[in-house]
C-alpha cells in the first residue's frame, strides 16, 4: 500500500504516556493526518489494518484504548436507524475537542489533501445529515460493544433494538455485554441466547439480571453439593450446572 502524502501530529501528552502502545501512538497520528480535510477521521478498521499490517480487532483494541484515555471521542451516524458511517475526533489537551459541528482542519496553513488511492480504502461518502442528528447522543450500547467486541454489524444493531422494543433497558443489554466479556464468551449466539431468556422471564433491568445472577449461582452451589452426594452414594451425576447458558436452557424448558 502507497504511504499517504499528508502530515500528522503526534501531541506531547500522547509521545510520553507510558500507558500507550507505540503502534496507538502511531494510529493516533494517522487519525490526526485523516482529520485534516473534515475535522475528523472517518476512515474504516479495515483501513488501518491494512495499513499497519494487522487485524481488524488489533485495531479495534487500539482505537478502543485511546478513546478510553479521551484522547479521542467517536461519533456514529445513523441512517434509518443502521450505522452508516464512524466520525474520530481528536481530543486536545485539558479536554478541549475540535468541534463536530464546523468542518475546520486541524492546521487551515496545510492544504494538503488525502491522496486518492487512499480515499478508496476510507469511508468518505458525504452524507448530507439533518440537524437532529448532529445532536444525537452516542449510543451507549453501540459504543460498549465496538469497544470490547468489534464494529458492530446492521443485523446485530436490529436484533438489539428489538429487545429494546420489547421493553429490555440499555442498562440491562450492557449487563449482559459485560457478562459475555467476563465470561469470554463473545459471540452473539451467546449474548442473544441471554437477552432472549432475559425476555422470557420478565427481566428488564440490569437489577433484575443482578438477582437472576445470584440464583444462577446459589443453583451452581446446590447442584454441586447433590452431584457430590449422589457419588458418594455411587450414583452417576452427569449434567453439569456450570455453564449460565445450560442453566438459561433448562430454566426455559420449565417454564412452558
Amino acid at each position: 500500500m502507497e504511504n499517504p502524502n499528508y502530515y500528522s501530529i503526534i501531541p506531547a501528552n500522547v509521545r510520553y504516556d507510558k500507558t500507550l502502545k507505540a503502534n496507538e501512538k502511531l494510529l493516533y497520528s494517522e487519525i490526526s493526518a485523516l482529520s485534516n480535510k473534515s475535522g475528523y477521521c472517518s476512515a474504516k478498521n479495515s483501513y488501518f489494518a491494512g495499513l499497519y499490517n494487522v487485524d481488524k480487532t488489533t485495531i479495534s483494541r487500539w482505537i478502543s484504548n485511546l478513546n478510553k484515555l479521551n484522547y479521542i471521542k467517536i461519533k456514529y451516524i445513523y441512517k434509518n436507524k443502521e450505522i452508516v458511517s464512524r466520525r474520530i475526533y481528536l481530543q486536545l489537551k485539558q479536554d478541549i475537542s475540535i468541534d463536530e459541528n464546523i468542518n475546520t482542519p486541524i492546521d487551515e496553513n496545510i492544504n494538503t489533501s488525502i491522496d486518492e488511492k487512499v480515499k478508496d480504502n476510507i469511508t468518505s461518502i458525504e452524507y448530507k445529515e439533518e440537524e437532529k442528528e448532529n445532536k444525537e447522543k452516542v449510543d451507549e450500547v453501540v459504543l460498549f460493544y465496538e469497544q470490547n467486541f468489534n464494529l458492530m454489524s446492521p443485523i446485530i444493531y436490529e436484533s438489539l433494538n428489538a429487545y429494546r422494543n420489547e421493553n429490555l433497558k440499555d442498562d440491562l443489554i450492557i449487563a449482559v455485554l459485560k457478562d459475555a466479556v467476563f465470561r469470554n464468551k463473545k459471540t452473539w449466539k451467546y449474548i442473544d441466547s441471554i437477552l432472549r431468556d432475559c425476555r422470557n422471564n420478565n427481566i428488564f433491568t440490569s437489577s433484575q439480571f443482578e438477582i437472576k445472577q445470584k440464583e444462577f449461582k446459589e443453583q451452581c452451589k446446590l447442584n454441586k453439593a447433590i452431584k457430590h452426594q449422589n457419588e458418594l452414594k455411587g450414583i452417576t451425576y452427569n449434567t453439569d450446572f456450570s455453564e449460565y447458558d445450560i442453566y438459561a436452557k433448562k430454566r426455559t424448558e420449565n417454564s412452558e
